[in-house]
């Protein structure tokens, strides 16, 4: 397993721009395989929970759609659709028990989605045609405003979401002409002489994007990892080696970033989760803690911290 360092770096802002630049390469490097085949009309971007999809998935539209004055290709006009609009109301998801015991609504499988209107909106695709479909809203959970969008030839539709790669999905997907991408937090970070696995860094984001974004605290965050990782293990781990493409989006100075606003939402957990605190307060008390107003404003760790 690759283990990147979090260097405790004099020259702070050049460090920060040296992890930022190499993820960007790696994006760079996605939408050039997007945009040499001509013939593809869907990119399936999928990853575990807090890899960055939302961000990396902007960036990479952004990339495809750039003129290339040196290249020899046609302009693409990119869509973005997110899978998650597809979920159906929360009254009709079904809930399932953890290895633990815990009963949880099962909004992490493909039995959250409305398969059928998912499936009856792909196979809509179609060139110089209107598409629509109804957004969620994640307050009321339900089915919520119509989004349309007319697809010209030569456009492309980025279908982003956890469930991208699943293969209730892909299956469904496969009838248009498809690359699939895949972005997580990969290997492990050491900083300050502590080891930090992909798994623990995408929770740490998760606990402080929770808390910025949702309203959730710690407690809940973590109350909701378990199933979140069960899921993962399930039903996106197998199918990794199926993606076209694997992008990287740890940032090896995010841990510093992380550090301050994270150690004030778990420093009052008990029980268990106040064990999953401690050990965490103890392996972060070497890294030096970093200010947000160095992370760039297009950073993927805005996601998590703003």
């Amino acid at each position: 397993m690759q283990v990147k360092h979090n260097r405790q770096n004099p020259n702070t802002e050049e460090y920060i721009r040296s992890c930022e630049g190499r993820f960007e390469s790696e994006i760079t490097e996605a939408a050039d395989m997007v945009k040499s085949l001509p013939s593809i009309e869907i990119v399936a971007f999928s990853g575990p929970s807090s890899s960055g999809k939302t961000t990396a998935s902007k960036r990479l539209k952004e990339k495809i759609e750039a003129s290339d004055p040196q290249a020899d290709r046609a302009f693409r006009r990119v869509h973005s659709v997110s899978i998650d609009d597809f979920f159906k109301p929360a009254r009709d998801v079904a809930p399932k028990v953890t290895k633990s015991g815990v009963t949880l609504p099962d909004f992490e499988s493909a039995n959250a989605l409305d398969l059928d209107d998912f499936e009856t909106f792909v196979r809509g695709i179609e060139y110089g045609k209107t598409l629509s479909y109804r957004t969620y809203d994640f307050k009321t959970r339900d089915r919520g405003e119509t989004e349309s969008f007319y697809f010209a030839p030569s456009d492309i539709i980025i279908f982003e979401g956890i469930q991208a790669n699943y293969p209730e999905v892909t299956e469904i997907l496969s009838c248009r002409k498809m690359c699939r991408i895949y972005i997580s937090v990969e290997g492990s970070l050491e900083s300050a002489g502590e080891i930090f696995s992909g798994d623990e860094i995408r929770l740490m984001r998760r606990i402080v994007r929770d808390s910025v974004h949702r309203n959730s605290d710690a407690a809940n965050t973590l109350f909701l990892w378990e199933g979140v990782r069960e899921n993962e293990i399930s039903n996106i781990e197998p199918y990794i080696t199926d993606c076209d493409f694997s992008i990287n989006s740890m940032l090896e100075y995010e841990i510093g970033v992380l550090k301050p606003r994270l150690l004030p939402l778990i420093s009052k957990l008990d029980g268990g989760y106040g064990k999953i605190a401690a050990d965490l307060e103890a392996r972060l008390s070497g890294t030096n803690e970093l200010p947000a107003s160095l992370v760039p404003a297009g950073s993927i760790l805005r996601e998590f911290i703003d």
